[in-house]
């Protein structure tokens, strides 16, 4: 089964302050993966930022808060279910689009009940287009 793209796009849309200060962020624990996935980001001209943590996660969402489009995260960081660091997240910085990535198959991270937090699911390993995709899936919401 095979879910790259989008899964989920019921989250309430909302008018930015402006499309140039929107931002991606990035939650990796691996640093290589992480400076990598920021590197291919950037390399389409869409601001990143990076998180090596949970608690470096919500940090950046306390800051930038609107100022982010949404975060592609590793599910490794997710905890006990994509739920809890999703809910966090969202609950600092709005209700951010979600991009969900693994090295497990998509049944053992998450269940049709968590569903609607994730708005894309991209496997590892994906291709640089893949996950260019996936960041400009995260811009698009605040170009229509």
């Amino acid at each position: 089964m095979s879910l790259n793209g989008p899964i989920n796009d019921l989250s309430p849309s909302c008018r930015p302050p402006s499309v140039d200060q929107r931002k991606v962020l990035v939650v990796d624990d691996n640093p290589e993966v992480l400076r990598l996935m920021v590197a291919m980001v950037k390399s389409r001209g869409i601001p990143a930022m990076a998180a090596s943590s949970r608690d470096e996660a919500l940090l950046i969402c306390q800051q930038e808060g609107e100022r982010l489009a949404g975060a592609i995260v590793d599910f490794s960081l997710c905890g006990k279910g994509p739920e809890n660091l999703i809910d966090a997240m969202r609950s600092l910085a709005g209700n951010l689009k979600i991009v969900l990535t693994s090295g497990l198959p998509v049944e053992d991270c998450f269940t049709d009940a968590d569903r609607p937090l994730i708005n894309y699911y991209l496997p590892k390993p994906f291709r640089p287009g893949d996950l260019r995709a996936a960041a400009e899936f995260l811009m698009a919401k605040y170009h229509t």
